[in-house]
């Protein structure tokens, strides 16, 4: 019975060990949190915090976006991803998904997915002293505008 479980953790510890190095580690590599931003306009609360994963030169970028309202409730059902649009420096780039994860008649959580920004986009500063600008604009009729640098 010892030669059983000691072939099983064996065989555990390769698999494992296999995973790690089969997984690219771009994968692997975590998002950067960028400090969320809260704005109330027009009886709407929103508050957006924005994920950011850099792979090589490529950036992927994500909004974990939270609404509140209980006058202007149209806002709630809106496809966020058909009503705003990501600037990263002067880079215009569009939102490829909206998925909501928890929604009821006032309130809405989901996240705003775009796609991986080529190299070609101007993402990574030149120098030491001018960083990266990311903004979201959000149209509910009224423009929101939501930046952070980077």
């Amino acid at each position: 019975m010892d030669l059983k479980k000691t072939s099983l953790v064996i065989f555990l510890i390769l698999v494992a060990i296999g995973l790690f190095v089969i997984y690219p580690s771009e994968i692997k590599t975590p998002f950067t949190t960028l400090i969320n931003k809260t704005q109330i306009q027009n009886k709407i609360k929103i508050e957006i915090t924005p994920s950011i994963k850099k792979i090589k030169s490529t950036h992927i970028i994500k909004f974990e976006i939270d609404i509140e309202s209980f006058e202007n409730t149209e806002i709630i059902d809106q496809d966020l991803s058909e009503t705003s649009f990501g600037i990263i420096n002067s880079d215009l780039i569009k939102p490829t998904k909206w998925k909501p994860y928890q929604q009821s008649k006032y309130h809405v959580k989901g996240t705003l997915f775009f796609s991986p920004i080529p190299p070609t986009f101007e993402t990574d500063s030149q120098s030491s002293v001018s960083p990266n600008v990311l903004k979201l604009l959000i149209f509910d009729p009224e423009e929101r505008e939501y930046t952070w640098t980077y």
